[in-house]
């Protein structure tokens, strides 16, 4: 290193003391310390809050420009407002892969053959696919439900009241 660069990385180093980043200290300092980092040098860690603001603006960057080059292929095939721009998770996705960063996209339940099935209703639904009988239409046998005899008040409930 010349001179010059040790004088650059030195005045650097002075701002980033009066430097107050997008990413708070706290949060910058948590996250140091999660993946294994320890320094009480706070120009260091506002130094990785630098970093990673530019690496979120980069993002953010490169995403409008995919939002842009949607809107205008879509623009020739359907009128849209102009001035409105939104944000898809596919936009992100393509900014981000540009960084070696894979994002997919969740899976939507709505597209799932089992929207809304709970895992009895799940069971349910595979006896039906397997046997071709609803469990509702399958027709009990003695032997399934053993019968209760019912209870003496049970019985003198169900005698017909006399006559009075």
């Amino acid at each position: 290193m010349d001179l010059f660069e040790t004088s650059q990385i030195e005045k650097l180093l002075e701002a980033l003391e009066n430097y107050q980043p997008a990413f708070p200290d706290a949060l910058v300092r948590y996250y140091l310390a999660k993946s294994g980092f320890q320094t009480d040098d706070i120009r260091a860690e506002r130094l990785i809050a630098l970093a990673a603001q530019k690496f979120v603006a980069d993002v953010a960057n490169d995403a409008l420009n995919h939002v842009k080059l949607r809107q205008q292929s879509q623009a020739s095939s359907k009128k849209s407002k102009e001035n409105e721009i939104i944000l898809t998770v596919e936009d992100l996705s393509k900014a981000l892969e540009e960084y070696g960063i894979h994002l997919k996209k969740p899976p939507y339940y709505v597209d799932s053959p089992t929207v809304g099935v709970g895992s009895a209703n799940l069971k349910r639904r595979r006896t039906e696919q397997t046997t071709g009988v609803k469990p509702e239409e399958k027709a009990l046998t003695e032997t399934e439900v053993p019968k209760e005899e019912p209870k003496e008040e049970d019985k003198e409930l169900a005698e017909e009241p006399e006559n009075v």
